[in-house]
């Protein structure tokens, strides 16, 4: 398995960006021609179904339009031009320093303020209150009241995550913004915690099962027989993914992964999960986010028990402090960059094609192998 850092653009990702980003920018403008297939294919080093598979995603959300015989020609970009959106979610989800530890929306979401910037979008944000506070479905409703007021067009939502509200609040909250023919784009996870049902709302996220697999796949490579799974006390479809993904790879190689596999803790509380991880002689664990692994670590370091020698770590997001962990930490690399530029291409589609059928938006995320799996730091 190969170290990375940042994962590579497709070919007809790269041409689909370049016209992209000429439309939004004013290169090109309501009615010009653009430069035909083959120049394209020349231009990119390509072949033509790739340049058509890029022209056909630039079409379908109404940035071009072809006409047989004579090429492509741009649109008059209704949705670029003066286009409000908004983005619900809460505040500690994207606080760097919030007292759950970081987590990867700090990152994620000012790069879809970006993307929006450049496409002509103005973004609102709006931060709910800490999830702990009782008022948080009044003062989300007024959140979603104030959307609505300034007629924003679509809203990023990166569904709540609390046990002291009415399990309906995420649903509640997305039913008053269809309700006001606003577009929904989930970020991350659906807004139910259970697989059994599924929201009629785009999901942009990682491809969070394959991504356990992979982590659990590559313990099980290098010597590791008895893994568990760590998480906090967080249920949502996530969570439920990478569990799945780390159950499917430990019986892909007959490992059995028992209910005193999954270990789960108390919000900030790591040392809850101490009675349930020592005595069972654990070799490997993989945590559902890298502020876990670190604390897990923390907890292994105190007890004198040696990484990755005597017990292999790795985790999720590639988080700034998993490269300075002591040992640094494997973990999945999200791709900040595609997830926030996907998102934004969603919305597009979503103003564009409100009546498509709902999609799961799924992104790959590579590892990126440190010291805390035993396997040396690769350069």
């Amino acid at each position: 398995m190969r170290a990375i850092t940042t994962p590579r653009k497709t070919k007809h990702k790269a041409i689909y960006d370049d016209i992209f980003h000429k439309i939004s920018s004013g290169v090109y403008k309501p009615g010009d021609k653009i430069p035909t297939e083959i120049e394209l294919v020349d231009s990119f080093n390509t072949s033509r179904p790739t340049v058509s598979r890029a022209l056909r995603d630039l079409e379908s959300i109404g940035l071009i339009y072809r006409i047989q015989g004579s090429g492509s020609f741009i649109s008059k970009k209704p949705a670029l031009e003066n286009l409000t959106l908004g983005l619900l979610t809460a505040r500690d989800a994207i606080n760097p320093v919030c007292p759950q530890g970081p987590t990867i929306f700090s990152q994620i979401i000012p790069q879809i303020s970006r993307f929006a910037s450049q496409s002509n979008m103005a973004l609102i944000l709006g931060n709910s209150p800490p999830l702990n506070q009782k008022t948080l479905s009044t003062e989300t409703t007024k959140i979603c009241d104030d959307f609505i007021k300034r007629g924003v067009k679509g809203i990023f939502f990166l569904p709540f995550e609390t046990t002291e509200e009415p399990l309906s609040l995420n649903e509640m909250i997305t039913e008053k913004l269809a309700a006001a023919n606003i577009q929904i784009i989930l970020l991350d996870r659906d807004i139910y915690d259970v697989t059994s049902k599924r929201s009629r709302f785009d999901i942009v996220g990682l491809d969070n099962t394959r991504a356990s697999y992979t982590l659990t796949q590559h313990l099980i490579e290098h010597g590791c027989k008895n893994i568990c799974i760590l998480s906090d006390e967080s249920h949502n479809s996530v969570i439920n993914d990478r569990i799945q993904g780390y159950q499917k790879a430990m019986s892909d190689n007959n490992l059995p992964s028992t209910p005193t596999k999954l270990v789960r803790f108390s919000e900030g509380k790591i040392d809850e999960a101490r009675s349930k991880l020592l005595p069972l002689n654990f070799d490997g664990i993989v945590c559902v986010n890298d502020a876990i692994a670190a604390k897990v670590m923390n907890l292994y370091t105190g007890t004198g028990a040696e990484i990755p020698q005597k017990i292999k770590i790795v985790g999720f997001d590639d988080l700034p402090l998993a490269a300075h962990l002591n040992p640094p930490l494997t973990t999945i690399h999200q791709p900040v960059n595609a997830l926030a530029e996907e998102a934004v291409r969603a919305m597009l589609n979503r103003i564009e094609n409100p009546t498509d059928p709902a999609k799961d938006i799924r992104i790959h995320g590579e590892m990126v192998i440190r010291q805390s799996c035993g396997c040396g730091a690769l350069q």
